[in-house]
């Protein structure tokens, strides 16, 4: 291997993946990139990062096709994902490929703070500053643009959601972990290839407030009117109450599940007769009158 972008790399460093004995043209195993970088990864590759399994750049079904409108897919499978972003990489010594052209003022594997942009430098398209620079039209179909000022993503995603204009008030990776975060990230790289689909986080009243700009307007109630009425201290107040009502309780790490099915009042564990929240029971009129007739 003497021509092109091989020149350089020894029979030594190719026998780590080829075998010899058919002259380096066949691999040992059909390996990919998640063979070297996902799992316990190979054992002359122990330095190689480690990434999340499964690969999540958007934990959505739809992922690689949910917003892409009238482009192609940007990817179809795992490897596809790792393609779009790094390109073909595999025999280069630095495969970071186009995130390179991203990266800004950025470093990998960097710690998350309010001065790290790797996903507004794909995703946000304005005025250039420090560590942010805009550079997503790199990637061929172009990301989707968190304000769409590209103009090529969709009202409706592809499970039907409807696109939501970030208009916040900065857009820090630091911003982004809150909603996009599936397991408390330490790291930009791990983040990164960790995305959720967005939305959600324990502190509910911080998007939900009328006076927020996280959530879309019609998603929002006046929470200093909620703190005057009778479920302020429903399971322990606060934002307890959005997860009594709206989850199981418990502190959720993003929406929990069925959260767009709050509870009833007169069931689901409220006021009935399970009253797991000690709230008083509510009975329905033809139980009322039930009980007034045996009286």
């Amino acid at each position: 291997m003497q021509d092109g972008k091989y020149r350089g790399i020894n029979a030594t460093l190719c026998s780590d993946c080829h075998d010899s004995a058919n002259n380096f043209k066949l691999p040992f195993s059909a390996a990919d990139c998640s063979t070297c970088h996902q799992g316990n990864g190979l054992p002359k590759f122990s330095l190689a990062p480690k990434l999340p399994t499964q690969l999540n750049h958007s934990s959505n079904n739809y992922s690689g096709a949910l917003w892409n409108g009238s482009q192609l897919a940007y990817w179809r499978n795992t490897v596809g994902a790792c393609n779009y972003c790094h390109g073909n990489t595999l025999h280069e010594s630095k495969a970071l490929g186009n995130i390179d052209k991203i990266s800004s003022g950025n470093l990998p594997n960097q710690t998350i703070t309010k001065t790290s942009y790797w996903c507004a430098n794909c995703h946000y398209k304005t005025t250039s500053s420090g560590n942010y620079s805009y550079n997503g039209n790199v990637f061929s179909p172009v990301p989707p643009e968190i304000m769409n000022s590209t103009g090529l993503v969709p009202q409706k995603a592809q499970d039907g959601t409807s696109f939501f204009n970030h208009s916040l008030k900065e857009w820090s990776d630091n911003i982004c972990r809150p909603c996009h975060s599936t397991d408390s990230p330490d790291s930009t790289t791990r983040f990164i290839h960790n995305v959720s689909p967005g939305g959600g986080g324990a502190d509910c009243a911080s998007c939900h407030d009328v006076n927020a700009t996280g959530a879309p307007s019609d998603k929002r109630i006046d929470i200093k009117a909620f703190e005057k009425g009778v479920h302020n201290s429903l399971n322990n107040g606060g934002n307890g109450a959005c997860w009594a009502c709206h989850g199981d309780g418990t502190e959720p790490g993003g929406h929990p599940a069925g959260y767009r099915s709050p509870k009833k009042c007169s069931n689901d564990n409220c006021h009935s007769l399970s009253q797991s929240y000690r709230a008083p029971m509510v009975y329905s009129i033809s139980r009322m009158q039930a009980a007034m007739a045996i009286r």
